[in-house]
């Protein structure tokens, strides 16, 4: 008889030989299977005439190989932090179809956070498999890799994969955090003393635009009276005890405002005079006028004194003419003669020093 092989109905070999036993025999090589070989049918046919039909043998070729490419798709970038994005991924080429596992790669491809897909599914062809994942992005995740990989389980053993890799650009409001220089101390500021802030920002992308605010109001740079703004810090020279409060700096790219948290700052002085307070005094002789001296200080002040203005220079007061109460000294004056008429001066003290200009009371004759 004839023995002889086909692959599905294409002749593959005729070259069959007759052995000791009396048998014919005829062996196949397929020396390199190929990928269109899968599912294929073997067929060994014997027959020894041409009128019967052949007697038959046959098995199904069935070929397990690894994915041939891969793919993300869907919105890959830029993405906006904490909005969620919908992205998914095609694996083809595998028999079985692939199995296919998203990670972030934190430093590149050598440290994998695994992610978690939904919907794994395959197309009627077989060899084409989709997957998606649900992803939130975060401001740290900027220039990670996302990495979607596909491999066959079947050939665990000798595992070959094929995967693509997006490189994350995050788009983030800004991270506004506000500084004083290291060499200012909040707490122990004077008046005339140089401060300076430090806004750091961190955003992507870059901010656009950056607003400096002393309680609550802009501030804008002004050389002349010592506020300059530079790049990402403000310096105020020769402070001003109007300037001390709360500072905030805020920062805006595309994605949104950010302010930061604020930071007080206190700035001592010497005391000054209270404005709008009543100077002068009219008392008859042997009649006693109560001044009030008020001033504003911060410290406050710790010591009063008073002095008498004539020709020839001042003369204290006696301590036991006035007493001290806060911010405030009450002096009782009481001329004698028309010689004590004349101008009354107080001076107040605290840690930061001396008053510079003093407080100036008239007391004049009473009016008749």
């Amino acid at each position: 008889p004839s023995v002889l092989w086909y692959m599905d109905d294409v002749l593959m070999d005729d070259t069959f030989q007759q052995t000791y036993e009396g048998t014919v025999k005829n062996g196949l090589t397929i020396r390199k299977l190929e990928r269109k070989h899968t599912e294929s049918l073997l067929r060994c046919l014997a027959s020894n005439n041409n009128i019967t039909r052949p007697k038959e043998s046959h098995v199904q070729l069935k070929m397990f190989f690894p994915p041939q490419g891969v793919k993300i798709q869907g919105p890959l970038q830029p993405y906006t932090s904490g909005r969620v994005y919908y992205i998914s991924c095609v694996v083809w080429g595998s028999n079985p179809p692939a199995n296919i596992k998203w990670y972030r790669g934190i430093k590149g491809l050598s440290d994998l956070v695994p992610l978690s897909s939904y919907n794994q599914t395959v197309t009627h062809s077989g060899n084409v498999s989709l997957s998606w994942i649900k992803y939130l992005p975060l401001p740290s995740h900027q220039r990670d890799l996302l990495i979607c990989r596909g491999s066959n389980q079947e050939l665990m053993g000798h595992q070959q994969f094929v995967e693509d890799f997006h490189r994350l650009e995050i788009f983030y409001a800004p991270n506004v955090m506000l500084t004083l220089g290291r060499m200012v101390n909040p707490k122990d500021l004077e008046e005339g003393d140089d401060v300076y802030f430090s806004c750091n920002i961190d955003a992507n992308p870059a901010a656009y635009k950056l607003t400096w605010r002393h309680n609550g109001e802009e501030v804008t740079q002004d050389i002349n009276k010592g506020i300059i703004i530079a790049n990402q810090s403000l310096v105020l020279q020769r402070i001003r005890r109007d300037q001390a409060g709360s500072y905030s700096c805020e920062a805006s790219n595309v994605e949104g405002d950010e302010v930061s948290s604020p930071v007080a700052i206190s700035i001592m002085y010497r005391p000054v005079c209270v404005k709008d307070q009543k100077t002068i005094y009219g008392v008859s002789e042997h009649e006693t006028a109560h001044i009030s001296c008020k001033v504003d200080a911060h410290p406050q002040a710790e010591s009063f004194s008073w002095s008498f203005n004539t020709s020839s220079g001042g003369m204290n007061l006696p301590r036991n003419s006035f007493t001290n109460k806060g911010s405030g000294s009450l002096l009782s004056y009481t001329p004698q003669t028309q010689m004590d008429y004349g101008t009354v001066l107080c001076w107040a003290e605290n840690m930061v020093g001396m008053q510079l200009l003093p407080c100036i009371y008239h007391v004049i004759p009473a009016s008749k």
